[in-house]
């Protein structure tokens, strides 16, 4: 396992102050199974991958979920977090599950962190799919604005509008219980 940060960077799994950080996850599926390892958008926690587990699971696979810094069951460390420090947590969660490499599908912040792993740690990976992402989602400005609504406001007042951009509007009326389930998960 490789466990070392690529140069440049802090090791694996610490935060921006030196300190460890856990992320809190869920594995199912069989020990022997080639691993999948599922990461989230930003508001979202390890639930968002639930409809993916037993189809996964069925083929064999063994699929690690985990709730990014600040999200779900995973602790907000003090002081900012850079990409390097999401993909280091990656990095740590697999050496804590002993494991050499995975397949990696990312949604979003997700994905970021899944290029972070492409480009640093490529020989972690067995293959990489990114959803919906980019090198940059949005501007400066919207992140500013959408945090600073969420520190004032909670949470509860930008999870609509998240979900909004995940889901089509004909899928969020014909789904109504799934619409509350992510607003909730969202808005915690």
């Amino acid at each position: 396992m490789s466990g070392r940060a690529p140069v440049g960077l802090r090791a694996p799994g610490v935060d921006s102050e030196g300190e460890r950080m856990q992320v809190h996850s869920v594995v199912d599926g069989p020990a022997d199974g080639d691993v999948v390892v599922l990461a989230g958008s930003i508001g979202s926690n390890l639930t968002m991958w639930e409809p993916q587990v037993e189809p996964l699971v069925r083929e064999g696979y063994r699929v690690v979920r985990y709730d990014q810094r600040g999200h779900g069951r995973t602790a907000v460390p003090d002081g900012d977090a850079t990409m390097a420090d999401l993909g280091g947590d990656v990095l740590e969660l697999l050496d804590g599950l002993g494991v050499d490499r995975a397949h990696f599908v990312g949604l979003s912040l997700g994905g970021m962190t899944g290029m972070w792993l492409g480009s640093h740690a490529p020989e972690r990976l067995r293959s990489l799919v990114l959803c919906c992402t980019s090198a940059k989602l949005g501007t400066p400005e919207s992140w500013f604005e959408r945090g600073r609504t969420a520190r004032e406001q909670g949470m509860t007042a930008i999870a609509d509008g998240s979900i909004e951009r995940w889901f089509t509007p004909d899928w969020l009326a014909s789904h109504p219980q799934e619409r509350r389930e992510y607003h909730h998960m969202t808005a915690a």
